[in-house]
């Protein structure tokens, strides 16, 4: 048996259904005709229009709005522990609309959204995402009871700080103080002392409370 492959250009037939088939030749004039065939001709590649996502905690929402009239599926890869991981968001499209949930260990990941239709093409789009899903925890905080000279101290547990205040002063006269978390000392734990003047609050009773804020906002 023989074998033949042929290519050809089909600019002017995408998106439109087309019909093909073979005919053959011998030296004597004979002739044979293949089974015509149906197919739709697309050449261009799907488009993104927006792509969205919301996070809480480890979980992820992926919402993408993308224009394909032969969409295949949407799937996001990322690596993980030296490993490449792939999983499917969908599908199919509802109103021109993907989306999908997943979930990530707390860490730092590149993630590539793919998108495929049925004939091969595709297209991509990739964003940076953080996981944390811990949430800080104050573990003890200096002077307990009794009397304040300006010294305050708080020890607490967070691998991703980005705020640390210091909230104190009468009710009606509350003071913030901007703790610097390169002066803490990070070990398990990390502590931090900080100094403010109290001159104007002498003799009267104040009240103070730390405030710790991480990466991702969590309180």
């Amino acid at each position: 048996r023989m074998q033949c492959s042929v290519e050809i250009e089909l600019p002017e037939y995408d998106g439109q259904e087309i019909k093909y088939w073979f005919t053959l030749e011998d030296v004597a004039g004979n002739l044979a005709e293949s089974k015509k065939t149906s197919l739709f001709v697309d050449e261009t590649d799907p488009i993104i229009n927006s792509f969205e996502h919301e996070q809480v905690g480890r979980n992820v929402n992926f919402i993408l709005d993308i224009d394909e009239p032969f969409f295949s599926e949407a799937y996001y890869t990322y690596e993980y522990n030296g490993r490449l991981r792939t999983s499917r968001l969908c599908n199919r499209l509802n109103n021109g609309i993907c989306e999908g949930k997943a979930s990530f260990s707390d860490g730092e990941y590149e993630i590539e959204i793919m998108i495929m239709d049925l004939a091969g093409n595709s297209v991509s789009r990739n964003f940076e995402l953080f996981v944390d899903s811990k949430s800080p925890k104050i573990r003890t905080t200096e002077p307990r009871k009794g009397f304040a000279n300006g010294i305050f101290e708080v020890e607490f547990e967070e691998e991703n700080p980005v705020e640390l205040l210091l909230k104190y002063g009468p009710s009606n006269d509350m003071r913030t103080k901007d703790v610097n978390l390169d002066d803490c000392i990070k070990n398990k734990r990390t502590y931090c002392n900080v100094q403010v003047n109290m001159d104007e609050f002498d003799g009267e009773e104040i009240g103070y409370w730390f405030e710790l804020t991480d990466r991702v906002g969590n309180k």
